[in-house]
């Protein structure tokens, strides 16, 4: 897995050499790009690793997902609260995005590792399967 990552970023210079040379900015495209760099990252490692101990280390990641996205709305009321009594736009960002990207990179474990053994969410695990269409309806 973490050769994976060594890879990724390898391929990533060759191909986006100006991504890793450029000074970070407080622009929305540079907030947004410290949360999906890492996201990809994973989701890659963990699509090209997927064939090793797949079934075990996709309940964890399936598992530890789901339990994220359990927490995840209650954790964002408590910045917003937060923020209702500091106001301060820039630490409700940052620790919103952290938040957002944790969760996102737990999505991206198991979609990776998914699409690493070309099976679906509703064929490894019912039960997340349908634990995840109800919180989209």
């Amino acid at each position: 897995h973490e050769l994976a990552h060594v890879h990724d970023f390898r391929m990533l210079l060759n191909m986006l050499p100006e991504e890793f040379s450029r000074k970070s900015t407080s622009s929305m495209e540079d907030r947004l790009h410290k949360i999906s760099m890492p996201v990809w990252s994973e989701y890659y490692a963990c699509r090209v690793t997927a064939g090793i101990d797949a079934e075990s280390t996709l309940s964890g990641y399936i598992e530890t997902f789901l339990s994220a996205l359990d927490n995840f709305p209650g954790r964002i009321r408590e910045e917003i609260t937060s923020y209702q009594h500091h106001g301060n736009v820039d630490l409700l960002w940052n620790e919103v995005s952290q938040k957002f990207g944790l969760l996102f990179k737990f999505a991206a474990y198991a979609i990776g590792h998914l699409a690493g053994i070309e099976r679906s969410i509703e064929d490894v695990s019912k039960e997340a399967y349908e634990a995840l269409k109800f919180r989209t309806q």
